[in-house]
């Protein structure tokens, strides 16, 4: 995760930045906060793209997503999602994320049966959770992964998330060799795109035919596709084609499953090593569902502990890293380097997060940490989960909500502990997001 090379940069060198390379392309490490405000927001007009996996429509319809996009083509398809990701939106999709975290409680339950202990692969549970979370909210559709682990939703996840040798082949490629683009080369196994692209053209068409709204992502794109339907657009403005329409939902696949499942198995890890602060939390949540009764959107954000445990898995930032690239050149301020256009920036978004400047004891699970009066003595720009500016991670919100019912679920209704046999672990190597 680079942290040797950050404390080099940082403790041994005393260096705002140092040089290193990503396969064969140099990088700029920054490891001073302070620059963090310049690139990520005060000079964002420099840096607006992130300087990876250069996405392609033409080449996959599905490429064509927010993540990946650039330029100007970025700015105005972000400006048209943005009030899809509002906290009002996502309110009204809470309900759905709060019945496929009862049907996890549910299936569990049933998997327990009469036992008062058991062993569980929770992290497959947590990923059958998102799976269907993100099948209802994104797609429309009732997956049911959780009682059927073997859908085909499911089975194509596992094709986006555990690619074959030859696609990671091909993503490495297209970044040893920039003209390989022209070959038409797609990085997606074609049954990824296939699936999608059908999944979502099908459902459009037929809630447009049987003039079906529900409270989703998809009914909010669909509603702007037709808003648009005899009319001149406008040169700010995305035309929402059922392929760009599929490519963000996609998007918001890879985004929302894997990260929020990491997370929450992430989490119980944690809560499992630490009994004391799984007690407290499970305290919290019992105690307001007394008072409250049933759990609610704004009721999930209200517990007080819960933000802070949610806060403490600065430990586990789903993106390692913030990449960055010059789109102008740019005088690093208060330095004496100019960066060429084409520079690609590292924010190390996980060394960061373990810099005991910042964080003493930095391997310790401590929600405390995040009390208010705490983060008010630390820098800015040393929490950086959902990175930070106007290329922050737009499904914030979202991916924040999915986690705490499902954690507050899971943790009101067991106890949990770890088995000695999976006591440790190791991160996958190779992925841009942190996996196990």
């Amino acid at each position: 995760m680079n942290c040797e090379f950050y404390n080099k940069i940082k403790y041994d060198l005393k260096l705002p930045y140092g040089g290193l390379y990503h396969l064969m392309t140099p990088k700029l490490m920054v490891t001073d906060p302070e620059l963090y405000k310049y690139i990520l927001i005060k000079d964002f007009d420099h840096f607006v793209d992130r300087g990876i996996g250069e996405s392609d429509a033409k080449r996959d319809p599905i490429e064509g997503h927010l993540f990946g996009s650039k330029g100007e083509y970025w700015k105005r398809l972000r400006n048209k999602l943005s009030p899809t990701f509002t906290s009002g939106k996502i309110k009204y999709m809470f309900p759905l994320i709060k019945k496929c975290s009862d049907q996890l409680i549910t299936t569990i339950r049933k998997q327990i049966g009469e036992s008062k202990q058991m062993s569980l692969e929770v992290k497959d549970y947590c990923a059958r959770y998102t799976t269907d979370v993100i099948g209802s909210t994104a797609f429309g559709i009732e997956i049911n992964s959780l009682e059927n682990p073997d859908s085909e939703f499911r089975q194509v996840s596992l094709l986006v998330m555990k690619p074959s040798v030859l696609q990671m082949l091909k993503a490495v490629l297209s970044e040893l060799i920039p003209l390989i683009k022209y070959l038409n080369l797609k990085i997606f196994d074609p049954r990824i795109s296939q699936f999608f692209s059908n999944l979502v053209k099908t459902n459009l068409s037929y809630r447009e035919k049987n003039n079906i709204k529900r409270d989703d992502f998809l009914n909010i794109m669909m509603q702007l596709q037709i808003a648009q339907r005899g009319k001149t657009l406008s040169p700010d403005d995305v035309e929402m084609t059922d392929d760009v329409i599929t490519a963000q939902s996609f998007v918001f696949f890879f985004g929302g499953y894997e990260t929020s499942s990491s997370v929450l198995t992430f989490c119980l890890y944690e809560l499992a090593r630490n009994p004391d602060i799984q007690s407290k939390l499970r305290q919290e949540i019992m105690a307001t569902k007394k008072k409250e009764g049933e759990l609610t959107y704004e009721i999930c954000h209200k517990m007080s502990y819960l933000d802070k445990v949610t806060k403490a898995l600065r430990m586990y930032p789903s993106l390692p890293q913030l990449d960055r690239i010059s789109v102008k050149k740019y005088k690093l301020p208060n330095t004496d380097l100019t960066l060429d256009v084409g520079t690609k920036i590292s924010i190390p978004t996980f060394a960061i997060h373990y810099d005991p400047e910042y964080y003493p004891d930095p391997e310790k699970f401590d929600p405390e940490r995040f009390s208010p009066e705490n983060i008010e003595s630390r820098p800015h720009y040393t929490y950086l989960p959902f990175g930070d500016g106007p290329r922050n991670c737009i499904g914030m919100r979202f991916g924040t909500i999915q986690f705490k019912i499902g954690l507050a679920q899971l943790i009101s209704n067991f106890e949990f502990s770890i088995d000695s046999a999976n006591a440790t672990f190791e991160y996958l190597k190779g992925s841009i997001l942190l996996q196990t």
